[in-house]
C-alpha cells in the first residue's frame, strides 16, 4: 500500500523576504484540495499557530483548490515565483522536482504513519544535502513532509488479483513514476485533474481512482464508485 505524503514547500525568496520583515504582513498558502480535508487541517492549524506566535502581526491566508486555478503546475510555478509563498505539494510535484517521485514509491514506508512522519522529517532525511538542493535547484524549500494516510483504489467492478487490473483505466497523478508503477500492475494509467474526476468517474471516461480515504469521502467519488480496494489486506 502506497502511503501518500505532502512535502509543504516555500520559495528560497519567500522565506527570507518573510524573516526579515517585522511589520503586519500576509502569508498566503495554497493547497491542493478543497476545505474539509486533510491538507486543509494541517494548514488551518499552522494559520493558528503562526498568528498566535506572531501576535496577529502575520495573517495566513488559506488558498484552497480552485482559489489559484486548477492546474498542480500554476501553483507550483506560483510558489516558485514568490506569487504564493507558502504551498503542498504531492505527487504531481513530480514534474517540477523529479526527486520528489520517491514519496510515490509503494510499500516503502512503515504501516505506523507516526512513525513515517519521524522518519521522513527526520534530519538525516529532511535536511540531507541531497533532498534539501534538489528542491533548492527548483526554487523550492521543503519544510515538512506530512501523511495523508494510506491510498485505496476504487473501481466499479471487485478486485481480488493482479489479473482483475488488466487494461484497467485508472485515475493516477500526472507523475511518471506513478504511470510506470501502475503499467506495471497492468492497469491503464491516466491523468485527469482533481476538479474534473468526479464527472469522468460518472461518466466512465476514467474506471477507477486512487486516493487517501479522506479524498473519496471529502470529493465525494464513493458517489460513483462501487468498490473500494485496501491494497494492503
Amino acid at each position: 500500500m502506497q502511503l501518500r505524503n505532502i512535502v509543504l514547500s516555500i520559495t528560497a525568496l519567500g522565506l527570507v523576504g518573510v524573516a526579515s520583515t517585522a511589520s503586519a504582513d500576509t502569508w498566503r498558502f495554497g493547497l491542493e484540495e478543497t476545505e474539509g480535508s486533510v491538507q486543509y487541517g494541517y494548514a488551518e492549524e499552522f494559520k493558528k499557530l503562526i498568528e498566535e506566535k506572531s501576535d496577529g502581526d502575520i495573517t495566513v491566508e488559506l488558498l484552497p483548490y480552485g482559489s489559484w486555478g486548477s492546474s498542480y503546475s500554476a501553483l507550483y510555478d506560483a510558489i516558485q515565483s514568490g506569487a504564493i509563498p507558502l504551498g503542498f505539494g504531492s505527487g504531481f510535484l513530480g514534474g517540477t522536482v523529479p526527486e520528489s517521485q520517491l514519496m510515490s514509491l509503494n510499500f516503502v514506508m512503515p504501516n505506523d504513519q507516526l512513525e513515517t512522519a519521524e522518519i521522513l522529517n527526520s534530519d538525516d532525511f529532511l535536511k540531507s544535502d541531497a533532498w534539501q538542493e534538489s528542491f533548492r535547484e527548483r526554487g523550492l524549500v521543503p519544510l515538512a513532509t506530512l501523511p495523508e494516510g494510506y491510498q485505496v483504489w476504487t473501481a466499479n467492478k471487485e478486485i481480488r488479483t493482479p489479473e482483475d487490473m488488466e487494461n484497467l483505466q485508472i485515475r493516477v497523478m500526472d507523475n511518471s513514476l506513478l504511470r510506470s508503477t501502475y503499467e506495471a500492475y497492468g492497469t491503464s494509467p491516466i491523468t485527469i485533474a482533481y476538479g474534473e474526476l468526479y464527472s469522468a468517474l460518472q461518466q466512465g471516461q476514467a474506471e477507477g481512482n486512487i486516493q487517501p480515504v479522506f479524498a473519496h469521502e471529502n470529493m465525494g467519488f464513493y458517489e460513483v464508485q462501487d468498490y473500494m480496494i485496501f491494497a494492503d489486506q
